[in-house]
């Protein structure tokens, strides 16, 4: 609708309206048609409260099943997952277990909500209780880690601490610039903008920044800082950068900000490894010498999986070793308003709500004495692996994969003697987990036992069978040894509580049978934790073992393992050391179920709270937001309800799981069931859009529809490389490279590549393809895309193809908006003719926030139109490969499993008849705002306020004749949501009244009122008309019931 141009309005005339161009007339009812449409209506009253009960029980029928009801296929595998997390020993550092309020928040009706921007400065209406849940976030991630809000921001908003990475570049750097960051191997992160040792770029950090490197001592494991100082002042990087994923020491911030005033540089450091160490004070603070902090959510927080950015704000001041020119007090920081813009407009789409939320939850239990206990528990573990754990094994994936038979979880990482990170010689174990499940240092003794026996049975089948993987998977088959160890750890991790629902078995006992002893002098055992040189509480959360080196083992040999260089002995215990140990122990037993019981207890009282026990005041917001959604009108297009198999899915224990990677080649291991579940969707997902896995591959990981675009254009150009899209104004996209009038760079396809946008002809508001086909031919891009946001014509691929064909380009469409028509052949399809596909996965699909990437693969068939050198069948595509290392390696960190398995839930139901029905029903219901919708109002932003305050929620969107989208002109409705609470066409011509009524408020207002914000919202307060259309509204809304709970 365009809002733009001037109309009178008058409370009994007609209302002439334009649309894409052409001239419309709304005729208002006058009271006498009133009178005489109610009488001839009453007698059918009855049948119509009939036929509303219906449509409730459709709804219901369809919203309201349960998981195991709605899809016995993923209930029953995310229930094997909750088991294998329960029965098994998770040593995985990057993984943990969130308490039982924030899988509710997960699992909650926020979900739904889409609500891209910042609080209070939305591009979509209806978020002010979304706003107070991230406002409410926010506060509690300063509290968190002591920052005072006038001098640091923060953004949380992240999906993935890669994404947080990213996004600081994004906003802060032009593509090119440099940065200087912990190699990977040396305990480094990718995202840090890690090369392999030949040259190959694993990250976008490294692929569209310069980076260089710094590194530890190979003879001590400590940073290099004669090293790093004189190559940062030589390289002159923008951004520093501190922190890493497996570097096991303290790290000297006040050292880096002496060496980033030398440089010039922006000091970040990413504590995503010892977050929570730091929030407890158990380790130092990075906030009094970094200029940004970013971090993951999960890890040692125990909160969801994302990221957050902190950044300093307000007046610069000087520290110690600036130089004179730095920090006069004069200049402020502007981080905050660069990397809001590089989080929400340039690289990701509408937040997730419900990870937010999750978030404030977790944030909030930061501040209490249980946590702090956690965190001092979580470093006396951690000093457990420091004196046991073996290392220099010649075992590598192998012992990963025994280890995981035996239900114990270890991940591989580089470390500082690798040649790069594709074949990684160490593993590295963290405590959070099994702390989290209320073990303590004697129990991490068991685990380090039983952990050095994986190793023993690995090295004997190695002997035996060879290190290949086909003769040692025989060798491990049926082996009694993996057996009786794999029983041993389940009941040793059955004991223990698991956080979030209380799964129990009886402990039946285990015997211990290995003692470590460090036979070595250790110079740095007896330093103080805080020295830069010793070991330090960065070690209890991550240690790394190095795997490459030979050790002999025998089974009653004691054997000598070396960690970072240090030599350690394993003594085996004889039978009668067993024997001695066990007649004195037994006396203990007793005491020490007890002791166990106790640990339940504070599991429990932690990990199985309710939401509303936890936090009452993210609770309250949450069943705010959900009242809101069920009392109101929702016509977002970019907006529907998710069922309540769904729901239970985001609120799963899948998003416990860390997952890096795709299915049979994870970076981490214990992901069998999830490997199940994403094959599953997968599958799913071709067949809903009827497409051959022969012919046709799918990503189902990336976090939102700009995310997979965007991985798309990483994966098959070089930075600078050009795009074809349909300009934003015109219908199109800004994650297709556009640009506003004055040049500005909106979205991270126009800030990393070059971008020509075509349009529609202004007269027609269809797309000119001569010129279109004229501005490709020349332009030459090495992507063409289809589909937009808000064209609402037919999309002719055919003709789409032959331009891409003319220009040697690949064809991409978009089909977001569309992705339930064309599942339900309601609309023209695009995988006959395009090469990619992307799509959100929310929407008209009904599934949960996300996005997904379908890729031709196989032998290339020559199709009507291309050159005769294209598609002459002995070339394949190569699209794979490519776009799975963007989403997986460069662009994203582990997917959000919760999310995935939500999806395969979703994409089952559209092979359903009841979807096809639904997807006809909002195709009729849609032609009913081609009728009646208004437009060339001058209400703008005023008019959405008082829909908004009418409980009617729309959102503007930029149309074609608009100067940019900063100030767009239109407004975008959808039906899919209200089409899936049962609503028909009739009720849609009931909302399109409300509309018409709501913009003849605005219209009335701004006459006595004025338009300016301030003026007129004096005008809308306590209005009389307002009041009595949210009534109507609100009493009309509820009438149908919400997918996901029938209030």
């Amino acid at each position: 609708m365009d809002l733009n141009k001037e109309s009178k309005i008058g409370d009994e005339e007609d209302e002439e309206f334009r649309i894409l161009g052409h001239s419309m007339c709304l005729k208002r009812r006058r009271d006498k048609d009133r009178d005489s449409i109610d009488s001839a209506s009453s007698h059918t009253q009855s049948k119509r409260c009939q036929t509303l009960e219906s449509r409730r029980q459709v709804v219901r029928a369809w919203g309201n099943q349960s998981l195991q009801e709605a899809d016995p296929d993923i209930f029953e595998l995310l229930d094997k997952e909750k088991r294998r997390q329960y029965k098994g020993i998770e040593l995985i550092a990057s993984e943990n277990f969130v308490c039982k309020a924030v899988l509710e928040a997960l699992g909650s009706h926020v979900a739904n909500k889409y609500s891209e921007g910042m609080p209070g400065a939305r591009y979509y209406a209806g978020n002010q209780y979304i706003d107070e849940i991230e406002m409410l976030c926010r506060e509690r991630a300063l509290e968190a880690f002591g920052l005072d809000s006038e001098s640091w921001g923060v953004n949380v908003q992240p999906y993935s601490c890669t994404s947080a990475n990213f996004a600081v570049y994004t906003g802060l750097l032009l593509p090119g610039d440099r940065i200087m960051g912990l190699d990977t191997p040396s305990g480094g992160n990718t995202s840090h903008g890690y090369y392999t040792p030949n040259g190959m770029k694993v990250s976008g950090a490294s692929i569209f920044f310069e980076s260089l490197s710094y590194k530890v001592n190979p003879k001590t494991g400590i940073i290099d800082f004669e090293k790093l100082e004189e190559r940062a002042v030589d390289y002159r990087p923008k951004i520093l950068i501190c922190g890493g994923s497996s570097y096991p020491r303290e790290w000297d911030y006040s050292k880096f900000r002496q060496i980033t005033d030398k440089c010039g540089a922006v000091l970040m450091c990413d504590m995503a490894q010892i977050s929570g160490l730091i929030a407890a004070k158990e380790c130092a603070s990075p906030f009094e010498f970094c200029d940004i902090v970013t971090s993951t959510t999960h890890k040692s927080l125990r909160g969801p999986r994302g990221g957050i950015i902190f950044y300093r704000k307000g007046p610069k001041s000087r520290k110690s070793g600036m130089l004179p020119s730095q920090g006069d007090g004069n200049d402020k920081y502007d981080f905050e308003e660069k990397i809001n813009f590089a989080v929400c407009s340039a690289l990701q789409g509408g937040p997730h709500n419900n990870h937010i939320a999750a978030l404030a939850i977790a944030l909030k239990q930061l501040a209490t004495p249980e946590y702090q206990e956690y965190m001092q528990q979580l470093g006396i573990n951690g000093v457990v692996w420091n004196k046991l754990k073996p290392s220099h094994l010649p075992l590598r994936k192998n012992l990963e994969k025994v280890c995981e038979m035996c239900h114990i979880t270890v991940n591989k990482t580089a470390i500082f003697d690798d040649n790069g990170t594709l074949v990684p010689g160490g593993v590295r174990i963290g405590t959070p987990a099994m702390t989290s499940r209320g073990c303590l240092e004697s129990d991490f003794e068991t685990m380090a036992d039983f952990l050095c026996r994986a190793a023993q049975i690995t090295s004997s089948v190695q002997r035996e069978h060879g290190k290949m993987v086909k003769s040692f998977l025989k060798g491990v088959e049926n082996n009694k040894d993996i057996i009786e160890l794999r029983t041993q750890v389940e009941n040793f991790a059955t004991q223990f509580s698991m956080p979030g629902q209380d799964l129990y078995l009886p402990p039946l006992g285990h015997k211990n049978n290995l003692e470590l002893i460090d036979m070595s002098p250790d110079p740095t055992r007896h330093q103080q934790p805080n020295t830069a040189l010793g070991r330090s509480r960065v070690q209890d959360t991550v240690e790394t073992m190095d795997l490459n080196k030979e050790s002999k083992i025998g089974d009653e040999e004691d054997e000598e393992f070396r960690i970072l260089g240090h030599s350690m002995c394993l003594k085996r215990r004889r039978d009668k050391d067993r024997d001695s140990i066990d007649s004195a122990s037994s006396h203990t037993q007793s005491k020490r179920c007890q002791t166990l019981e106790s640990r339940r207890q504070v599991v429990r009282a932690w990990g199985n709270q309710s939401l509303q026990e936890a936090d009452p005041d993210i609770f309250e917001l949450l069943d705010k937001e959900k009242k809101r959604q069920y009392k109101g009108i929702e016509l977002i297009a970019s907006e529907n309800f998710v069922c309540k198999a769904v729901l239970e899915a985001l609120g799963s224990h899948v998003a416990n799981k860390y997952s890096e990677g795709m299915p049979g080649a994870r970076y981490y291991a214990g992901n069998q069931y999830i490997d199940e579940v994403e094959m599953l969707c997968r599958e799913r997902a071709l067949e809903a859009f009827g497409l051959d896995s022969e012919s046709w591959g799918v990503n189902v990981q990336p976090y939102s529809c700009t995310s997979a675009n965007f991985a798309v254009y990483t994966g098959l150009l070089l930075p600078g490389d050009r795009i074809m899209g349909l300009d934003t104004p015109s219908g199109g996209n800004t994650s297709h490279g556009y640009y506003t009038p004055n040049g500005m760079k909106v979205s991270g396809a126009s800030i990393f590549f070059e971008s020509l946008s075509y349009k529609v002809n202004p007269k027609t508001g269809i797309i000119d393809f001569e010129k279109l086909e004229e501005r490709a031919v020349d332009y030459r891009p090495k992507i063409l895309i289809c589909g937009g946001s808000s064209y609402p014509r037919e999309w002719d691929y055919l003709k789409f193809r032959q331009i891409a064909d003319k220009c040697g380009a690949v064809l991409m469409c978009d089909m977001a908006q569309i992705s339930g028509l064309i599942a339900a052949k309601e609309c023209a399809s695009p995988f006959e003719f395009c090469d990619i596909v992307t799509s959100t996965t929310h929407k008209s699909l009904r599934g949960p926030r996300g996005g997904i990437i379908f890729y031709r693969k196989g032998p290339k068939s020559r199709k009507s139109g291309m050159l005769p050198s294209q598609g002459d069948g002995n070339d394949k595509y190569d699209f794979e490969e490519k776009i799975n290392f963007a989403v997986c390696s460069a662009l994203q960190g582990g997917p959000h499993n919760n999310h995935i398995a939500a999806l395969a839930i979703a994409l089952k139901q559209l092979a359903t008849p009841e979807y096809q029905e639904y997807m006809q029903q909002l195709g009729i219901n849609g032609v009913v705002w081609n009728k009646l919708k208004p437009s060339h109002l001058a209400l703008r932003k005023n008019l959405e306020k008082v829909c908004e305050m009418c409980h009617i929620t729309v959102n503007k969107t930029a149309i074609f004749d608009d100067n940019g989208t900063l100030v767009p002109g239109g407004v975008r409705i959808g039906t899919p949501a209200m089409t899936s609470r049962g609503c028909l066409e009739s009720d849609f011509e009931t909302m399109a009244d409300f509309l018409c009524r709501a913009a003849q408020i605005t219209s009335s207002v701004q006459r006595e009122h004025g338009k300016m914000v301030k003026s007129f919202l004096k005008g809308v307060e306590h209005n009389k008309d307002i009041i009595e259309l949210r009534t109507q509204v609100e009493n009309f809304a509820t009438q149908f019931s919400m997918p996901g709970q029938d209030l």
